[in-house]
């Protein structure tokens, strides 16, 4: 899969934050937080995608299924909350972590945002249409 730039994420600015890109393959994230972080953060995706590309090796329907799936009691944790994710969202387990598909989903998915601790401020774009949660700053160019 070929990179695509964020060009949105240009646009993000906050006060105090330091903002840092960790990509691993397909992961890729852009962060801001109160410190640099980007060396535990690139060291938590390592080991997550370990544990998610072992499993797709063992079970390659994970990666492709369009359906809920159970995964089995042996499964690692992040593949059992993946699961618990599809069966709650009515998707496959790699589609379950994105909640916002369409505009009408914005507010569901700056809901979510805000339920997380320690999160202070979120942004959501679709297409054309954009939500902004708690201490974001939006700036005209």
């Amino acid at each position: 899969m070929a990179y695509e730039k964020r060009t949105y994420r240009s646009f993000m600015q906050g006060t105090g934050l330091v903002r840092f890109h960790v990509m691993v393959k397909e992961t890729d994230l852009w962060i801001s937080a109160d410190s640099d972080l980007k060396d535990p953060a690139l060291s938590l995706v390592r080991q997550y995608r370990r544990h998610l590309e072992h499993y797709i090796r063992e079970c390659p329907e994970f990666l492709t299924t369009l359906k809920p799936m159970d995964p089995g009691p042996d499964a690692h944790e992040l593949i059992q909350a993946m699961a618990v994710a599809c069966k709650t969202e009515g998707v496959g387990p790699m589609a379950a972590g994105n909640r916002v598909q369409t505009p009408g989903e914005i507010r569901k998915g700056l809901d979510f945002i805000a339920s997380i601790p320690g999160v202070q401020g979120g942004l959501i774009i679709v297409g054309e249409s954009m939500g902004a949660w708690g201490d974001v700053e939006l700036v005209k160019l």
